[in-house]
């Protein structure tokens, strides 16, 4: 059985004067895919599916400085960004995590 969950972002603006993005962040170097963005260790590998006419992701490595992460998040972490397509004012991102 695989398992799995859904991230939804939802947004409304008065206007967009800007890019929109929706950001995660991950312990693990993101590999980017076709539609999916694969994530892997020893002990697995999981999917973060995204709509690729929705969505184009971005991987920026960031160094963990605070003292108090480094023992939960090691010394790098990547914020994977999501910039949003198009115009619109208001949307709903989803992005399926799977085993």
């Amino acid at each position: 059985m695989v398992k799995k969950f859904q991230i939804t972002d939802e947004f409304q603006l008065s206007k967009r004067t800007d890019s929109t993005w929706t950001t995660l962040l991950a312990p693990l170097q993101p590999a980017i895919e076709k539609d999916y963005i694969l994530l892997s260790n020893v002990n697995g590998t999981v999917k973060l599916k995204y709509n690729p006419s929705q969505v184009q992701p971005l991987i920026e490595e960031v160094t963990v400085v605070d003292k108090k992460l480094l023992p939960i998040w090691g010394d790098k972490i990547y914020r994977i960004k999501m910039l949003v397509k198009g115009s619109k004012t208001k949307d709903k991102i989803t992005m399926t995590v799977e085993e």
